[in-house]
C-alpha cells in the first residue's frame, strides 16, 4: 500500500491516493465474492458450480 521508498506516497495526497486505490481492489474483490455466492445460492445444479 505505502511504500516508503515512493516519495509521492509520502505526500498526504499520495497517501489518499493509495489508500483510495486499495479500497477500489478491496470493492473488486467483494464484488467477485458476491456474485460468486450468488451463483452457489442459486445454482440447483452441482455441475454448474464454478
Amino acid at each position: 500500500m505505502i511504500n516508503e521508498n515512493d516519495p509521492s506516497t509520502l505526500s498526504t495526497s499520495g497517501r489518499l491516493l493509495s489508500y483510495n486505490n486499495a479500497v477500489k481492489e478491496g470493492l473488486k474483490t467483494g464484488q467477485q465474492f458476491t456474485e460468486l455466492m450468488d451463483q452457489l445460492i442459486n445454482t440447483k445444479d452441482p455441475k454448474k458450480i464454478g
